[in-house]
């Protein structure tokens, strides 16, 4: 029940084109309620940051704690994570084909750190994000006023 319950607020979100601070608090209820999440939930998460650009300043440690717990701490052996995963999720963050996204880079990084043997795999996605910007800045500040020019 609360798997169906993740993916539908997933799948409204996506929609709505916006998460709002609720919205990273609402999904960390429903995940909290049902224990770990599944990879479906997982894959959905990815998909929710994939295609929406305006998000919460909470979701990036929301979204890096939930992948991380998952990937690392609440799979078997602890404290690892294989290749095939980290090719499962740079398929599902697209880096092969539409590039990085704003929380790819801190997302890969807090991998490898927590890894207990980083797979080349992560190394290699992690170089390769190093060297590239996201296609888009999701964490925009409030532009500055603009400049007046007296003469």
């Amino acid at each position: 029940m609360t798997e169906s319950r993740v993916r539908s607020t997933i799948s409204l979100l996506i929609g709505r084109r916006c998460v709002e601070d609720s919205d990273v608090e609402r999904l960390r209820e429903l995940l909290s309620a049902g224990g770990s999440p599944t990879l479906i939930e997982v894959g959905d998460l990815v998909r929710l940051e994939r295609h929406v650009k305006r998000i919460s300043p909470l979701w990036l440690a929301f979204f890096v704690e939930v992948l991380v717990g998952f990937f690392i701490w609440e799979r078997r052996p602890n404290g690892r994570i294989s290749e095939a995963d980290i090719e499962w999720l740079a398929f599902r963050l697209g880096l092969d084909s539409t590039g990085p996204t704003p929380a790819t880079r801190p997302l890969l990084t807090i991998l490898n750190e927590e890894c207990a043997d980083p797979p080349r795999a992560l190394t290699k996605h992690l170089a390769m994000v190093a060297q590239v910007r996201p296609l888009w800045e999701r964490y925009l500040t409030p532009s500055p006023e603009p400049l007046v020019h007296t003469s």
